[in-house]
């Protein structure tokens, strides 16, 4: 019995070797870069929580004209309306959590969003509203038009860090995996979240006795996954991208 448990532990330690123990990849505004790689990340510190209010304003704006057939669209690899884009974006920057990717391919995508994707998507929206023929309140006006300058003043460079998923900052993540879309109708769904069960081989461990290995492989294997981090990083744990 105990032969046979070292041997499970064994696999798993393979399992963790492979698929936690890697680079897990972030994209940060360039104007971050050098506080960061001093002081660490703290997803407690949000840059936009001063303008969640405008932004929950600016969804009613896009949505009420949405009733009425006047639909901006971002690309986002697919076309979707602007109410849903910032939906999205809002709940991102409202959650208190840094973003990290496992996949090497993402990197360049996030790079072209300048400041961010929360920034480019304000940006987009913003600018789109104020070119069409949209009518807007005076009130409205003011309002996209300060979006639109909180935009444009946070737009830079962005940069690549990365920190191993072995880290113990990432045992409290959120492990924010994809959902299957069951229509073609377009509508805003919270995001669903896993226990994480990156961090310290014995972490990954526990949380596989208790879940089970076969809920997280696949989702492992194909890095179907985004981690969502809630707790401060340390300095050291951070490496940059060459």
């Amino acid at each position: 019995m105990q032969k046979e448990e070292k041997m499970k532990e064994k696999e798993l330690h393979k399992i963790w070797k492979k698929y936690i123990d890697v680079p897990i990849y972030r994209v940060i505004s360039g104007k971050h870069y050098k506080d960061i790689l001093k002081n660490g990340i703290n997803p407690r510190k949000n840059p936009y929580e001063k303008i969640i209010p405008e932004l929950k304003k600016l969804i009613r704006i896009l949505e009420r004209q949405e009733k009425k057939g006047d639909i901006l669209k971002l690309d986002w690899g697919r076309e979707v309306n602007g109410s849903f884009a910032m939906k999205v974006t809002l709940h991102d920057i409202s959650i208190y959590a840094a973003d990290f990717t496992p996949r090497k391919e993402q990197i360049k995508y996030y790079l072209n969003l300048k400041g961010g994707a929360a920034v480019s998507n304000i940006e987009k929206i913003t600018k789109m509203l104020l070119e069409s023929e949209h009518k807007l309140s005076k009130t409205e006006e003011k309002l996209v038009k300060k979006l639109r300058l909180f935009a444009k003043k946070c737009k830079c460079k962005n940069k690549v860090l990365f920190v191993r998923g072995s880290c113990e900052c990432f045992e409290t993540a959120y492990f924010q995996v994809f959902r299957k879309k069951k229509s073609k109708k377009e509508e805003y769904r919270k995001p669903i979240h896993w226990r994480s069960p990156f961090g310290r081989f014995d972490h990954f461990k526990k949380i596989m006795t208790k879940k089970g290995l076969n809920k997280y492989l696949e989702k492992l294997e194909n890095k179907i996954f985004y981690l969502r981090v809630k707790d401060k990083i340390p300095d050291r744990e951070i490496k940059r991208k060459r």
